[in-house]
């Protein structure tokens, strides 16, 4: 299950932070195999090559999004690899890519044609993919992290995306030098996700990325119909810096 808040709210933006009754389980296990062979069944996916894999640390897995997506993730426990935890997929992202399901409504990674998505902090990428899978027009990955890149351009590759749709950038949170430039059209998104990216000492660091990649009221004028929408998951867990967050959104501008 999950609730909403909502942060901010204007004519340019809304920013929405998702409370998720999720589990905070370890990522490096296998998800059910009977949800993946569920999946597959609907969209008749029966490539051996596709099926649970291990192999050199690295796993390729099915799982039952909106979208039924592969991925590919890797035990970070693994130093050979040189991997951070982002390398794991947690249940936050798959819990965000199903919101609304349960209540028959579409969810947020709906409805996406024509729509650019930009995904903060993305780890192995599955809200991202799923979006694009989904019928985005271009999703743009970014995480500080470079050895993701391999993991995320196999899973581009496992879901046949083509070429071109799907981009990935080293967004450093703590070096401005590395941010996308809002007032660069290639640069302006209809839609901004991130899930599980608030924890200790991230809270600050996140509100001004976050910021810094929605258009201010100026440079939204003559964009789009519709305002910029950023959702935002976020699982319980009892240092969870949700509150901090809040009122740095606030003193940045994103609520009202």
């Amino acid at each position: 299950g999950h609730a909403s808040v909502l942060v901010a709210a204007a004519q340019h933006v809304r920013v929405i932070v998702l409370l998720l009754a999720v589990q905070q389980h370890s990522p490096w296990q296998h998800h059910r195999r009977s949800d993946a062979a569920t999946c597959r069944q609907r969209h008749h996916m029966h490539s051996a090559s596709t099926k649970h894999q291990s192999k050199n640390g690295i796993q390729d897995q099915l799982f039952p999004t909106r979208a039924c997506i592969y991925l590919f993730q890797s035990d970070p426990n693994n130093a050979s690899l040189g991997l951070t935890w982002g390398s794991v997929i947690w249940p936050s992202g798959t819990t965000q890519c199903s919101a609304g399901d349960d209540d028959g409504s579409n969810g947020q990674c709906s409805d996406l044609s024509n729509s650019r998505v930009l995904e903060l902090g993305c780890g192995t990428g599955v809200v991202g993919l799923t979006c694009a899978k989904l019928g985005a027009e271009h999703v743009t990955l970014t995480d500080s992290e470079s050895s993701l890149w391999p993991l995320l351009r196999r899973s581009i590759a496992a879901n046949s995306i083509n070429d071109g749709r799907v981009s990935i950038h080293g967004l450093d949170w703590k070096d401005v030098s590395t941010f996308l430039d809002p007032t660069v059209s290639a640069n302006r998104y209809d839609l901004v996700l991130a899930a599980d990216v608030l924890y200790a000492g991230m809270d600050g660091l996140f509100a001004r990325v976050l910021a810094s990649h929605l258009p201010c009221m100026d440079e939204a004028k003559g964009m789009q119909s519709k305002p910029t929408e950023a959702i935002i998951a976020c699982p319980f867990r009892t240092d969870s810096p949700l509150l901090n967050f809040f009122g740095i959104a606030h003193r940045l501008g994103l609520a009202l």
